[in-house]
């Protein structure tokens, strides 16, 4: 028997209006910087089977000093373990580029809904921070936690639930 879709379906050429306005900022970014390389543009669904990708990502790569993220009026900084990802646009940068954030903001009408897989067999993925007494970290269900203690082998303290997990409030 056929199953009604439960897709949604999208306006023609979203996608290729939100690769315009990205093609057209990294012109201007280029214009204005001719020492930045050309690039291929590409907007995928960041799906690889079970796994999802959401770009190329190889940290520890790429190795540049952070002054090229200045001359480019970007404020960067380093993220351990995974290298210079935190990065944020100073007001006067983003004044100057006004117009290619409003147009990426115009064009950001496309994105991929989050997939719930539940059913026989899928376990929950949102784990329970806990520490123990020498400050060791893991992860563990909460009926995991609830169900006997789980004992660090370098305190032999019980692993309790962290007061900053962001997913317990």
């Amino acid at each position: 028997m056929h199953q009604p879709s439960t897709h949604t379906t999208i306006p023609a050429g979203t996608a290729s209006l939100l690769l315009t306005a990205l093609e057209h900022t990294w012109q201007t970014i280029r214009t204005r910087h001719p020492q930045v390389p050309e690039a291929v543009l590409v907007v995928a669904s960041g799906a690889e089977g079970k796994r999802l990708n959401l770009g190329h990502f190889a940290p520890h790569r790429w190795q540049v000093h952070a002054q090229l993220a200045q001359e480019l009026g970007l404020e960067v900084t380093s993220v351990k373990p995974i290298g210079w990802s935190a990065t944020t646009v100073p007001e006067p940068t983003a004044s100057a580029y006004a117009g290619q954030l409003e147009d990426l903001a115009a064009a950001l009408v496309l994105w991929r809904r989050q997939e719930h897989h539940i059913g026989p067999g899928t376990r929950s993925r949102n784990l329970l921070a806990a520490t123990c007494g020498c400050g060791r970290r893991i992860r563990a269900a909460k009926t995991t936690l609830a169900e006997a203690p789980i004992v660090c082998g370098a305190c032999q303290q019980p692993f309790q639930p962290a007061d900053t997990d962001p997913a317990s409030n």
